[in-house]
């Protein structure tokens, strides 16, 4: 699907038409659905160097890819690009986010980031509460893990498997 997607985009621009933000949108979620990080990076440079604007939908699809790609790093980097950019972050941003933090052992930057959430009066939802779990865990950090757990029961949520 991300080839096909790549191809439309190379044909737009080979009959000097200037794909819109939808299109790039598109790329950059099939791009992140075949696990090609670089490409949705790539294509996410490229739309912003066109000089459009990405919606929350494709920063989520950039920082998800670079979740699936293993690279919490990039992830942060377009989080925090995405951030003095003005751009909005919501549940699905703080819980890719949150993700890439556990799959690259990084529990302490998901700590932050709750830490962050909380501080702006947001509340993370339950799949960025089990993501942080899953960051504690990998950690061996059995007491933040407890602490989330505990916050997802007080908060009446239905604690799931990870």
């Amino acid at each position: 699907l991300w080839q096909e997607a790549l191809g439309v985009v190379q044909d737009m621009h080979s009959c000097s038409v200037l794909p819109n933000l939808v299109t790039y949108s598109a790329l950059i979620s099939a791009s992140q659905r075949g696990n090609q990080w670089q490409l949705s990076l790539d294509q996410l440079r490229e739309l912003r160097s066109d000089g459009l604007e990405p919606s929350s939908v494709t920063w989520n699809a950039a920082i998800n890819a670079c979740d699936r790609g293993e690279r919490w790093d990039l992830a942060l980097a377009a989080f925090e690009v995405m951030r003095r950019g003005g751009g909005m972050s919501d549940d699905v941003t703080i819980g890719a986010l949150t993700a890439a933090f556990a799959r690259g052992g990084q529990p302490h930057l998901a700590s932050r980031l709750l830490e962050d959430v909380h501080s702006n009066t947001l509340e993370p939802n339950l799949v960025t509460l089990n993501a942080a779990i899953s960051a504690f865990g990998k950690a061996h950090d059995w007491q933040k893990a407890l602490q989330t757990f505990v916050f997802i029961r007080r908060k009446s949520l239905q604690p799931n498997t990870v």
